[in-house]
């Protein structure tokens, strides 16, 4: 089973490796974290060596590992969606 420590793990690799802190995600608008996060989601993209349309970022960042590992991918990027917008409700009510 897929467990919000997993999820958490990469998330957090995700910043620490890949540059994906709340700074960097707070450039973004809504709809890149989320339409990346798909595209890992979506059983189809598992192996494709080329980024899948809609993707929102340069070529170099499309990653596919497999199946599952791409779902916790995938489910991290959606988090960090989730976290963009609470902070950006956060300023706007600051």
């Amino acid at each position: 089973a897929l467990g919000r420590a997993e999820v958490a793990a990469e998330r957090q690799r995700q910043s620490d490796v890949e540059g994906g802190t709340a700074a960097h995600d707070d450039r973004y608008a809504h709809p890149e974290l989320v339409a990346a996060g798909l595209a890992y989601l979506d059983p189809k993209n598992q192996t494709r060596k080329r980024p899948p349309h809609g993707w929102p970022w340069d070529r170099v960042w499309w990653k596919p590992r497999g199946y599952r590992r791409n779902f916790i991918r995938g489910m991290a990027l959606l988090v960090a969606n989730i976290e963009q917008r609470r902070r950006a409700r956060a300023r706007a009510d600051g």
